[in-house]
C-alpha cells in the first residue's frame, strides 16, 4: 500500500500506484479490502455496523478494462436488482492516466492523470490547478531529499517483479512437465498388468513428451490385452519396439 489515510469523517482512503499490468489487480484490491477491514475492527467487536466507509484507489498508466475511461468505480449492488445497492460502505476506484473521456469527469481528474503520467516542473506549470501545484512541490522535496533511496526501491521494485514474473513461468512449466510425467505413469503402470514391459517400448514412452499422444496412449493401454493390441494404433514405432525386442 503506497498511501493510506483516514479524514475528518473517519473514510479510510487506500490508494496505489501500478506501473506494470498484471493480471491480479482485480483480486489484489479485494485482498486491500480484507486487509483494511481486519484492521479496523478490534478482535470481540460485537457491531460490524463500526466498519468505516473505505476507497481503495489504484492509479494505472493502462487501461486495465478496455473502456476508454480516466475512471472505474465499483461499488457492490444486487444482480437481481441491478437499482438495490449493497451499502457496505466499500469502493474500489480504478484511475486511467491515458483515459479519453474528458467530457465525463472533473478537469481536475484529467489533469491530475495527466501529471501522473508526466510528472515535470513543465506539466506542474501549465496546470491551473493549485492541489497539483502543491502536489508537485511535495514531490520535489521528496525527490530531493530522498533520490537515491527512491532509485534503490524502483531498482528493488524491478527485480522483484522479474523475480515474480520468472517464477510464475516456472510454475506453468512445472505443471507441464507434472501433467506429463503422470500419463507416462499411468500408461507405463496400465501396461505392466500385461506383463514385463520391453525396456525399448518404456524407453519410447518415457521419452515421449506430446500431451495428445500421451493422452490417446493412455486411453490405449486401458483397453489393450496385450502389447501388440496396445500397438494397433499408435503407429509403427511401437509395433517396431515391440517386434524387436
Amino acid at each position: 500500500m503506497d498511501v493510506f489515510s483516514m479524514d475528518e469523517d473517519c473514510t479510510v482512503y487506500n490508494m496505489e500506484m501500478q506501473k506494470r499490468r498484471k493480471n491480479d489487480l482485480t483480486k489484489r484490491s479485494r485482498y486491500y479490502q480484507a486487509l483494511i477491514d481486519t484492521s479496523l475492527l478490534e478482535p470481540g467487536i460485537p457491531s460490524y455496523n463500526r466498519l468505516n466507509f473505505s476507497y481503495i484507489i489504484l492509479i494505472m498508466p493502462f487501461d486495465l478494462f478496455g473502456y476508454g475511461k480516466y475512471r472505474y468505480t465499483f461499488e457492490a449492488s444486487c444482480k437481481d436488482v441491478p437499482s438495490c445497492p449493497l451499502g457496505d460502505g466499500a469502493v474500489r476506484i480504478f484511475l486511467n492516466t491515458r483515459g479519453i473521456n474528458d467530457s465525463e469527469v472533473s478537469p481536475e481528474l484529467v489533469q491530475f492523470l495527466h501529471y501522473i503520467e508526466e510528472t515535470t516542473d513543465e506539466a506542474a506549470e501549465q496546470t491551473d490547478c493549485d492541489l497539483i501545484r502543491q502536489i508537485h512541490h511535495r514531490v520535489r522535496k521528496v525527490k530531493s531529499s530522498e533520490e537515491i533511496g527512491v532509485k534503490y526501491m524502483q531498482a528493488w521494485e524491478e527485480r522483484y517483479y522479474d523475480k515474480q514474473e520468472a517464477r510464475e513461468e516456472g510454475l506453468a512449466e512445472g505443471r507441464t512437465e507434472g501433467r506429463t510425467e503422470a500419463r507416462v505413469n499411468g500408461i507405463l503402470e496400465l501396461l505392466s498388468e500385461l506383463g514385463t514391459v520391453p525396456n525399448s517400448l518404456e524407453n519410447a514412452i518415457s521419452s515421449e513428451n506430446r500431451e495428445e499422444i500421451l493422452k490417446s496412449w493412455l486411453k490405449l493401454a486401458a483397453r489393450a490385452k496385450n502389447f501388440s493390441d496396445f500397438a494397433k494404433k499408435p503407429g509403427w514405432r511401437l509395433r517396431f519396439l515391440i517386434n524387436n525386442q
